[in-house]
C-alpha cells in the first residue's frame, strides 16, 4: 500500500550517459514493513559499452524511515575489471552503524572491510520483531581465498541479552 514516485533523466553521451535517478514515497508498506519519508537518489554515468551488465559508477543515497526507525545508506559506485566497489560506505538503521568498503567480485564473492557500532541493540532487535539489549563493536573483514568467502569478525559484546542467553562482556574474535 502507499505510492512511490520514481524519476529517472538519461543525458550526455550516448556511451557513457550521465544518469540521475530518484525515488520518493511519504509512505509505503513493503512485505508487512512500514517504510516512511523515503528518499533514493543516484548520480552517475553508465558505461554502455562495458562486458559487465548495468555498469554504473556513481553515488547512491538512501534516508527513509522503516517501522519508525532512522535508515540511511550512502555509497560511491565504481566498476573495475575486478568487479564492483562500494567506497566510502556508511549504513545505519535504528542507531546501530556499519562504515567501510566492500569488494563484490566477478566470481560473486566478497573483500572488505566494516567497521561496526551498535550503541543499543533493542531498537534493532524491535525491527526483527525480538527482544535484545546490550552493545556490539568491531570490525568484520571479508575475504575471497582459494575460490571460497571467508569471514573475520573481530569484536566486543557489553551487557548483550537476547531470549535464552545473557553474556556480560566479551572479546570475539572469529575467523
Amino acid at each position: 500500500d502507499g505510492a512511490i514516485e520514481a524519476r529517472a533523466s538519461v543525458t550526455g553521451d550516448p556511451s557513457a550517459p550521465a544518469l540521475a535517478v530518484r525515488v520518493t514515497s511519504a509512505g509505503v508498506l513493503i512485505n508487512q514493513e512500514d517504510l516512511r519519508d523515503l528518499s533514493l537518489s543516484f548520480d552517475g554515468t553508465l558505461k554502455r559499452e562495458s562486458e559487465i551488465a548495468a555498469d554504473v559508477d556513481g553515488t547512491l543515497s538512501l534516508n527513509a524511515r522503516l517501522n519508525g526507525e532512522a535508515a540511511q545508506l550512502a555509497t560511491t559506485l565504481t566498476t573495475t575489471a575486478a568487479g564492483r566497489l562500494l567506497d566510502e560506505l556508511t549504513m545505519s538503521i535504528a542507531g546501530a552503524r556499519a562504515e567501510g568498503r566492500l569488494a563484490v567480485r566477478t566470481d560473486g564473492l566478497l573483500d572488505g572491510r566494516l567497521t561496526v557500532d551498535v550503541p543499543d541493540l533493542a531498537p534493532l532487535a524491535r525491527l526483527a520483531l525480538t527482544d535484545a539489549s546490550g552493545t556490539i563493536s568491531g570490525t568484520v573483514t571479508l575475504s575471497a581465498r582459494d575460490g571460497e568467502q571467508h569471514t573475520d569478525v573481530d569484536a566486543t559484546v557489553r551487557q548483550v541479552s537476547v531470549p535464552g542467553v545473557a553474556i556480560g562482556f566479551a572479546d570475539v574474535d572469529l575467523s
